[in-house]
């Protein structure tokens, strides 16, 4: 791979994590109306799972 590839491909990498965990965080939000009445979770409560969710996500990406 040429130099000026190289150095691209790490903010690439980076940026194509932020994006996956920026969708599924969107996607979460969508959902948030759902899990909140299945879980009869608050508002505290549904923060915490979002919250949640998208650290273990953002750790795996």
């Amino acid at each position: 791979m040429p130099p000026a590839q190289r150095t691209w491909a790490p903010l690439l990498a980076v940026c194509a994590g932020y994006f996956m965990v920026i969708l599924d965080v969107t996607v979460i939000n969508v959902a948030v109306p759902v899990i909140g009445r299945e879980l009869s979770a608050s508002l505290t409560g549904i923060q915490w799972i979002t919250d949640g969710y998208t650290l273990v996500l953002a750790g795996f990406c």
